[in-house]
């Protein structure tokens, strides 16, 4: 996993990168995540056990899960990952493609078109 300028090699069985605090189901993974900090929440899962998922895992709806060590938050602008052998990415809940994975915060990127407000609040 390459963060900016910081480079991680550790085992994981989950890898979420994200730019708001919640994801799918209303589950707080990034808890300090922010959309307008430039920069994105990456929470790496490690080798945690199948009980200790099952138990830790429901604190996540709360964000309490980075409690535990095998639970590891980053932040950083930019994150790209590559593994030994191919693996499913998910985006936003449908598998697409399979790594390497490359996310980066592009300031300004998108632009947003949206009514205008009259008077009266409409």
């Amino acid at each position: 996993i390459q963060l900016d300028d910081r480079e991680l090699e550790l085992p994981s069985v989950a890898v979420l990168i994200q730019n708001t605090p919640y994801t799918g189901g209303g589950l707080h993974m990034a808890p300090g995540a922010e959309i307008d900090d430039g920069l994105l929440d990456v929470v790496v899962v490690g080798p945690i056990s199948r009980l200790g998922l099952m138990f830790h895992f429901p604190r996540a709806y709360s964000g309490r899960h980075l409690e535990h060590p095998d639970f590891a938050l980053y932040r950083s602008r930019s994150v790209h990952i590559e593994s030994p052998v191919r693996l499913p990415k998910m985006f936003d809940g449908d598998i697409l493609g399979a790594t390497p994975v490359a996310a980066d915060i592009v300031p300004g990127g998108v632009r947003f078109i949206v009514p205008a407000v009259t008077g009266n609040g409409s």
